[in-house]
Formats: C-alpha cells, structure tokens, sequence
C-alpha cells in the first residue's frame, strides 16, 4: 500500500495538486453507503476539495 500512496502523491504533485486523504476499501463493497465512501463524500464538501484521483489494485 505504501508504494500505491507514493506513487498517486507523485501523480498529483506533477499535477500541482496535494493528496490530503487516501481512503482504501478492502474486500467486496456490499454496499453504496459504506463507511470509507460516506467518509470520501464527507471530504469533497469541504470548500477547497477539487477533486478525486481512483486507483484499482
């Protein structure tokens, strides 16, 4: 996991963005309110969010 959040960091810095977050869910999502989502949507209603870089391992 650490080399997926450095190498999503170097992407944004090249892009003159910041990752603030990183939010992993694990295992099958059984759900569309699962804890780590509500928490994603929690921080891109916050006035300085832009936007959201997806990655799938």
């Amino acid at each position: 996991m650490t080399a997926l959040a450095a190498s999503l960091a170097e992407c944004c810095r090249q892009h003159e963005l910041a990752l603030s977050e990183l939010f992993t869910e694990h295992g099958p999502i059984d759900e569309v309110r699962s804890p780590t989502f509500l928490g994603l949507l929690d921080i891109l209603a916050l006035p300085h969010a832009y936007g959201v870089v997806l990655a799938h391992a």
